[in-house]
């Protein structure tokens, strides 16, 4: 007698992996589907009841079968649908494992797969279901929990997607649903499962909040032009090499453009007696920088509405190549 099928509980998957799911769906000519990368992990068990009357079994839950959870940390996508299988849901192995392969990962990290329809109800439909069940009977792929030996069939994951837009595009609606196949004497079934995205949602907030980076910015010590003359250590400009003076020189350069002539010796007269015959000229300084700054903006402007142009033509030239129009 085969030994049972474990039973897939949960399903997980990462915050940055569905969003770059969703993003090359919305980005796709039309409908897509590809592979899911991750693995199984077995799930405690229950705890004890010490009532004298038993807890009453769930219709999903088995007594034999062991629990565990999907966690989804990759993806492949391909640019059609039916990439690695046929019309009547048979996988095709070869297809399948150069996928993985070209994605950077093997067929024995294959969780599932995916499916991803515009404008279509989050129904599964019979091909999706055979594919599943050819998915999980494939002998090249190894989908046990962690610890355990191999079993067939294995565990499948299916996550279903579905996107629309309204007519002037403005409101696009991105909708997903994951399942979990379920074998029985009739074939199968597709079950629905709650989805957890990792790193989204009240349950996280803490690990944002106490995070710290690793790789901080290097110092960056600022010394101006002279400063080593006036410490009088006796380097001076000896200790320095030809590239960093011919560096620095340009940088003052660069600096002395964009000042206009303000530097660091005219500024400091600013703090002593003659303060007051330089503060018209700091004040028309200021004044030019200003309009500079308004001109750059004028010009981000514009930009900007040529970029939304192209991007309204560039969606409306989607929508009609998936035919939604």
């Amino acid at each position: 007698m085969a030994e049972e099928l474990p039973s897939v509980e949960k399903v997980s998957i990462s915050g940055a992996t569905l969003a770059s799911l969703l993003q090359r769906f919305a980005s796709s000519h039309g409908d897509v589907d590809g592979l899911l990368f991750g693995h199984l992990s077995p799930l405690p068990p229950p705890p004890t009841h010490d009532d004298d009357d038993p807890p009453i079994p769930s219709p999903s839950s088995s007594s034999s079968a062991a629990a565990a959870a999907a966690s989804i940390t990759g993806l492949f996508v391909s640019g059609s649908p039916m990439s690695f299988y046929d019309p009547l849901g048979r996988v095709d192995l070869p297809t399948l494992c150069l996928s993985a392969a070209s994605a950077g990962a093997s067929a024995a990290s294959v969780v599932g797969w995916f499916s991803a329809r515009r404008r279509s109800p989050l129904r599964p439909s019979m091909r999706e279901l055979a594919v599943s069940l050819s998915l999980s009977q494939a002998p090249a792929l190894a989908l046990p929990a962690d610890g355990s030996p191999p079993r067939d069939p294995r565990p499948c994951v299916f996550l279903l997607l579905s996107s629309s837009a309204t007519a002037n595009l403005a409101v696009h609606t991105h909708e997903y649903r994951a399942f979990v196949l379920r074998p029985d004497p009739s074939g199968g079934s597709l079950v629905p499962r709650s989805l957890d995205v990792i790193n989204v949602g009240p349950a996280f907030r803490a690990q944002y909040g106490s995070f710290s980076p690793e790789s901080p910015l290097p110092w960056m010590p600022h010394r101006p032009r002279g400063a080593e003359e006036k410490e009088g250590d006796g380097r001076g400009k000896r200790g320095e090499s030809l590239s960093r003076q011919r560096s620095a020189a340009r940088e003052q350069r660069m600096l002395d453009a964009v000042t206009e002539g303000f530097g660091v010796e005219r500024l400091e007269k600013l703090v002593g007696p003659a303060a007051v015959e330089y503060t018209s000229q700091l004040e028309d300084l200021y004044g030019k920088m200003l309009l500079k700054l308004e001109s750059l903006a004028r010009q981000v402007e514009k930009s900007s509405a040529r970029v939304l142009e192209q991007e309204n033509r560039n969606l409306l030239m989607r929508s009609k190549l998936a035919g939604l129009e």
